[in-house]
């Protein structure tokens, strides 16, 4: 449900810099000078557990993600137990299942859990480039290791489609102009895996902030300089979502690789002072220098062009739009906005799958969402001892 970024995924900002437009306002669907409807969470939960609660199938360790899995129950996924906690939307505990370790039908290290629209749990184990499917009762039905025998690099799994086709993305940092489908360089890519056969097709791209090219010993090379921007992608509800942190536009591709909606929400940004951009600057320059002054000849040249790139780069500014995005599994979209390069709001904008904006809400500081509804919102909160307490809270006004 995230992404997480994915980002459920995760959080999806990894912004170091600086470069694009310093305000603007863009709104869903046609100009709207009301906004989206304002929905209220209710400060009272109607589910919560966890903290000190001596009862094991009540107590977790590190919640790492949870999802509805149907209109009455739900799972979360504790990544330092290696085990699935089902409860009702009641609170009621229904079942435990998955134990550590590396055979089938167990969890491994990084695992990420995955749900699409069948309301089966799917897990993406990051170590062993493993995905494992269980349906709602704990059952485990398959292994697969969809992306052996593909020459990837730099590869993060966006998520799985209920066919259990894998969606990975690649930075393409190795990537350039010539390599492009449209001749065109391209910041990130985001391709389809058939589990059955292995092949591979490639279902998206989102564009680079900013090309630099350089010449280090007679060969040209593509540079991303001050990255503004992340490029992201998550699945939910048989649809990817994708696109990138600075633009507060999202798009969408069906399983069958034709177009979904967009979702589109307002957004303001402040400018970026020049100190901030100067730091930022020296937050890129700072592991060029390191290189330039302990490498060899050629990465010594090779992290002399990368400065230069960086010093002569135009001083545009940027704040992202977002920092997170959930997916459920209906395909509904959360966004959570930000302001600026470093900071989250507590603001949430929400989205039918059809692209419909549905209204915005803010939630308490201290409460991390995972998964929601049209009106509810599954979610934890830490205590001084950082032992998660899982919460369900109503989510009305729509």
């Amino acid at each position: 449900s995230r992404p997480s970024l994915p980002v459920k995924r995760p959080s999806v900002l990894v912004l170091l810099v600086g470069l694009a437009a310093c305000s603007d306002r863009v709104v869903s669907g046609a100009e709207n000078s009301e906004g989206p409807t304002q929905l209220r969470l209710e400060p009272t939960p109607q589910v919560s557990f966890g903290g000190l609660d001596e009862r094991p199938e009540y107590s977790f360790s590190v919640v790492s993600d949870g999802a509805f899995l149907a209109a009455n129950k739900f799972v979360i996924l504790d990544s330092q137990n290696r085990d699935f906690k089902v409860y009702s939307t009641a609170g009621e505990h229904l079942r435990t299942f998955g134990r550590q370790g590396d055979g089938p039908g167990e969890i491994g290290r990084l695992p990420t859990l995955l749900i699409s629209s069948d309301g089966a749990v799917r897990m993406w184990d990051g170590l062993q480039q493993r995905l494992t499917v269980f349906n709602d009762q704990g059952e485990h039905l398959e292994s697969l290791r969809p992306l052996e025998g593909v020459d990837i690099r730099f590869a993060e799994v966006a998520g799985a489609f209920s066919d259990n086709q894998v969606v990975w993305k690649q930075p393409s940092q190795s990537r350039g102009a010539d390599e492009a489908p449209t001749g065109e360089y391209r910041d990130t890519t985001f391709h389809v895996v058939r589990a059955v056969d292995g092949a591979t097709d490639t279902l998206a791209w989102t564009l680079a902030p900013e090309l630099f090219r350089t010449v280090v010993g007679g060969q040209s090379l593509s540079t991303r300089v001050l990255f503004g921007r992340e490029g992201f992608a998550v699945i939910g509800g048989d649809r990817l979502i994708y696109g990138v942190t600075d633009e507060p536009l999202l798009r969408s591709k069906n399983q069958d690789g034709s177009e979904g909606p967009s979702f589109r929400w307002e957004a303001e940004r402040e400018p970026v002072s020049a100190q901030e951009i100067d730091s930022l600057r020296r937050q890129s320059e700072a592991p060029w220098r390191m290189r330039q002054k302990s490498g060899g000849p050629q990465l010594v040249e090779f992290a002399t062009a990368q400065l230069s790139a960086i010093e002569s780069g135009p001083a545009r500014e940027t704040r992202p739009h977002f920092s997170v995005v959930h997916v459920n599994g209906e395909g509904g979209v959360l966004v959570q906005p930000a302001t600026d390069l470093f900071a989250r709001t507590d603001e949430w904008v929400m989205f039918d799958r059809d692209g419909t904006l549905l209204g915005q809400f803010s939630t308490p500081r201290e409460f991390r969402v995972l998964d929601f509804t049209r009106d509810r919102i599954l979610g934890y909160t830490l205590d001084n001892l950082d032992l998660p307490t899982v919460q369900i809270r109503t989510l009305t006004g729509g």
